[in-house]
């Protein structure tokens, strides 16, 4: 959606900070950036993820019209994800295992934070996390069925290359 309304995505490691930065790189060519967890910063408002400001906007967008027909224009994904425990020593053979199944995909790569995959009607990420001992795998498709099988393809390769 952002690059058919005229804008480029920019990816950032997970977290807030790493998304506050990005966008005070970009100098005020950052409309908003978000994450997977819902929260949504608005740098011409605050460098801090504010759902209280998100509200307002689409409050403000529902004054011109139906909140129906707004959503009727987006795009209907569903996404799926997991949780793996992982001994630290053993994140980066996950990821290394990710990446290398990745390459052979036939998606377009992105390693700014963890293993990205992109296909034409979905994504799957492979990623270490910081805080805790896991990695986790999401995936996102225009099926729950395709997203849940991209899922479980690289939880599969992960699972095999941690244990």
């Amino acid at each position: 959606m952002c690059a058919q309304l005229g804008g480029k995505t920019v990816y950032t490691a997970v977290g807030a900070p790493y998304l506050s930065e990005k966008m005070v790189e970009l100098g005020g060519r950052a409309v908003s950036g978000g994450e997977e967890v819902g929260g949504i910063i608005w740098p011409d408002f605050s460098l801090a993820k504010d759902g209280i400001y998100a509200a307002a906007k689409i409050a403000q967008m529902v004054c011109d019209r139906k909140l129906s027909e707004i959503l009727s224009e987006l795009p209907e994904y569903s996404n799926s994800k997991c949780k793996i425990d992982v001994a630290p020593a053993k994140k980066l053979a996950g990821l290394a295992a990710a990446r290398k199944h990745a390459e052979g995909s036939g998606g377009k790569l992105n390693l700014v934070d963890g293993v990205r995959a992109d296909f034409e009607d979905g994504w799957v990420i492979a990623r270490a996390s910081g805080t805790e001992n896991v990695m986790r795998v999401f995936a996102e498709g225009r099926t729950q069925k395709y997203a849940q099988a991209l899922m479980k393809e690289y939880e599969q390769v992960v699972r095999q290359a941690v244990s």
